[in-house]
């Protein structure tokens, strides 16, 4: 007759061990093994569910590449990134969905203070004329929030403009507001080559 076949014991430590948790925003953090784990994942956490519960974001995969980008954000009293995002929410007249979709593309907006924040959106109403146009750009391409309008923007507008629109902004901004990333997201070298391309 063929040996009985016994299975090793248990430990009891295999009892305790807690359930792994369910939280999908833990599935892209490490394993707690230090301390350093630790705070990091309480300040992540901090961090999520000011997203959470400002503007409704709960992507993990969005939130997490937030902090790729702007690991500083951590760092960041909750008042501080609060009072941003409302004050973005409120200047433009976003809803929560829209904010969802341009703060996980504008890190660094969270880094800067709020009058630099309204120094952006002014210097954008002031050149197209209608806060609702701002609105409207900042949704399509939400880095205008990120970057400053006299240094990285106005450049190339006034490129655009004086080699491609005969000096008509009325006609410059109509086309910006249907393709800003096209005219915008570009470094202004690769834009005069575009000029450049056309001209021939």
């Amino acid at each position: 007759m063929a040996p009985l076949q016994m299975s090793p014991p248990q430990s009891d430590d295999d009892n305790d061990a807690p359930a792994k948790s369910q939280d999908p925003l833990l599935q892209f953090l490490p394993e707690d093994t230090t301390l350093v784990d630790q705070l990091n994942r309480i300040k992540f956490l901090r961090f999520a569910t000011i997203m959470n519960t400002t503007i409704g974001l709960d992507d993990p995969k969005k939130l997490e590449n937030l902090i790729r980008r702007q690991p500083s954000l951590l760092v960041y009293s909750e008042a501080s990134l609060r009072s941003k995002m409302n004050f973005i929410q409120s200047e433009l007249g976003l809803t929560s969905q829209e904010m969802q979709r341009i703060i996980p593309r504008v890190s660094h907006a969270l880094c800067v203070s709020t009058s630099t924040l309204l120094q952006r959106v002014e210097s954008w109403t002031a050149y197209l004329g209608d806060r609702q146009a701002v609105k409207n750009l900042a949704v399509d391409y939400p880095p205008i929030v990120q970057s400053s309008f006299q240094e990285c923007y106005k450049p190339k507008l006034d490129y655009w403009l004086e080699n491609c629109f005969d000096g008509s902004e009325t006609e410059l901004q109509k086309v910006l507001l249907k393709t800003p990333t096209y005219m915008l997201n570009p470094s202004m070298e690769r834009i005069k080559q575009r000029v450049a391309a056309f001209k021939r």
